[in-house]
């Protein structure tokens, strides 16, 4: 990457603190400065005191230069503090505003890519956000202290001037050959670790599954596999590190060497004085110190623009609501649904979904039954706007809802899944998630009408008990009416269940079926069912098989024609029943 790219790179992360980020590289810039003159002013006042030259004048010279250096110290002082500070903010900011992102992506987007990998890529990039903005910060004084010197030195002794420039070119070649070589093996390295973080977030995410199919050491061993090709990556990395460390100090070592000899050969044959040798050996260190800085800041900055560039990756994907071509406000809405000859496929060649035509009254319960993979959760998703039909319109009250603003739509859906996860927070939390402006009398009442206040009240510290990570300190049932808690407290137009009693036992399934059917009047809902026994009062059931809808009508309607597809299904299950 260019310079020109790099900083584009860094433009929307750094733009934020681009006043404080100028205010102190200009106060860096002021220490550079007075640090330049150091040298010379030692140099000075030795050939001054040598020279017998008024006590008087030495005094004030060094008195000013005393006032300088604290003025100096506090400056640094105050730029490493609130520049810290602001190295922080950056970082925060990075996470903040990258985590936004990539919960506003596509669910197809969460289908194709590990968690563990995501939030590696964040973690490193946010990382070197942090050490950019002290790169930053520090690179415009160095690059004036190193011209500075030059210009002195030169002013002094053009022969010794020419040599550290002569120095310092090799060193500058050498750091950009050498970096080229820390990028390259920078990004295999960084994509073994999102592998093995990848995979070792999935583990942690399912400890029960992991547990229960007892497979610790299989998850352990393919964790040492993964973190073995880490270390594998590493070593490339490190030892060009080490490498270009190695020519960087040499060239240091012989060039420092080199022009201290130099200079005690013009002292030794008298063409400069005793004075003008204790100004070229500061000035040397002083030109070689914030080099040697800028050396290893132009590696910090390049390995962290890489990162950061991997993160930009993600962040250029189009969210939501930048694929579609509107975002219309959303009216307050009936839940008068029909889907227009709707095609759907997650690829080109696979269609998920063929010719589905369908209106459903405002009001109206639809159950979807149909074998597993047959399209009856890509039927919900496309409603709910997570995709975009490949081909056809889904209307909402006659409003074509890929123009709908999509936060603005989803406010009046409501969804509850079959298996419930929770936040690991309380459970007043995890019911206001739905509403988070509600009162607690609002959560009251809509926990009461779920069937959840009962056991809620039961808990340690009632509302405020923490449930637990995905709400393990709950029982199915219990995550289950918290779930339709959370969906009554939106009060929403249009609701889809994912049938959420087909693991319950009898006394449980009741108190979560009677929830169920006080969250479902007067709403539009959509049931996919597992059981059909749960659906039989359903005024629709559709038979989704191949994409297709095969076959709709009531319970009674439907177990009519036997050879169809709804009377083979609910035959199957009861005789399994029996």
């Amino acid at each position: 990457m260019s310079l020109g790219k790099d900083l584009k790179s860094l433009a929307p992360w750094v733009r934020p603190f681009k006043k404080r980020l100028i205010l102190f590289s200009l106060l860096a810039v002021f220490i550079a400065v007075v640090s330049s003159a150091v040298p010379y002013v030692y140099g000075y006042l030795v050939d001054a005191v040598v020279a017998r030259k008024s006590i008087f004048f030495i005094a004030g010279i060094m008195l000013g230069w005393l006032i300088f250096t604290f003025i100096s110290d506090y400056i640094q002082r105050y730029n490493e503090s609130h520049g810290g500070i602001l190295a922080l903010e950056s970082q925060n900011n990075m996470v903040k505003e990258s985590t936004r992102h990539i919960l506003s992506l596509p669910l197809s987007f969460h289908y194709k890519n590990k968690t563990g990998e995501i939030t590696r890529k964040i973690t490193e990039a946010s990382n070197n956000i942090d050490q950019l903005i002290f790169v930053m910060i520090e690179a415009l004084p160095q690059v004036i202290t190193v011209v500075l010197v030059l210009g002195i030195l030169f002013f002094i002794d053009y022969r010794i001037s020419l040599i550290l420039m002569f120095v310092l070119f090799l060193y500058t070649v050498v750091t950009i050959i050498k970096t080229k070589n820390i990028i390259k093996f920078n990004v295999p390295m960084n994509r073994a670790f999102e592998k093995a973080y990848g995979s070792l977030w999935d583990s942690l995410y399912n400890p029960q599954v992991v547990k229960a199919n007892s497979n610790i050491e299989h998850e352990h061993r393919k964790h040492h596999r993964n973190f073995a090709q880490v270390v594998k990556r590493a070593w490339g990395f490190n030892i060009a590190w080490r490498e270009t460390s190695f020519w960087q100090q040499t060239i240091f070592a012989l060039g420092f060497v080199g022009l201290f000899s130099f200079s005690l050969w013009l002292l030794y044959i008298e063409k400069i004085s005793a004075g003008n040798l204790v100004s070229f050996i500061g000035y040397i260190a002083l030109v070689f110190t914030p080099f040697i800085s800028l050396a290893r800041n132009y590696r910090i900055f390049r390995r962290g623009v890489n990162n950061i560039s991997r993160l930009n990756v993600v962040m250029r994907i189009k969210d939501e609501k930048g694929i579609r071509k509107y975002n219309e406000e959303v009216p307050e809405l009936t839940g008068q649904v029909t889907f227009k000859n709707i095609y759907f496929g997650y690829d080109k060649k696979i269609k998920i979904l063929k010719n589905i035509n369908l209106k459903v009254r405002a009001g109206e319960v639809v159950a979807l039954v149909g074998k597993t993979g047959s399209g009856k959760s890509t039927f919900v998703d496309l409603l709910s706007g997570y995709f975009l039909p490949t081909s056809g319109k889904i209307l909402v009250d006659g409003h074509d809802i890929t123009k709908f603003e999509v936060d603005g739509f989803r406010n009046q859906l409501a969804y509850v899944p079959q298996e419930t996860v929770l936040f690991n927070d309380t459970a007043l939390n995890n019911i206001k998630y739905g509403k988070l402006d509600a009162t607690m009398n609002e959560v009251k009442s809509v926990s009461k009408l779920s069937n959840a206040d009962e056991f809620i009240k039961k808990l340690p510290e009632k509302y405020k008990t923490i449930v637990g990570e995905r709400g393990v300190k709950l029982s199915v049932g219990q995550k289950q009416r918290v779930a339709i808690a959370r969906a009554l407290i939106r009060n929403p137009k249009i609701l889809i269940l994912d049938e959420a009693t087909s693991s319950l036992d009898s006394i449980t399934e009741k108190l979560v079926q009677q929830a169920l059917d006080t969250l479902m009047k007067g709403r539009t809902t959509f049931v996919i069912a597992h059981r059909l026994s749960t659906i039989v009062r359903s005024d629709r059931i559709l038979v989704i098989d191949d994409g297709k809808i095969v076959e709709q009508g009531t319970h009674q309607q439907l177990l009519k024609n036997k050879k169809g597809h709804y009377y083979k299904l609910y035959n199957t299950q009861n005789l399994f029943k029996e």
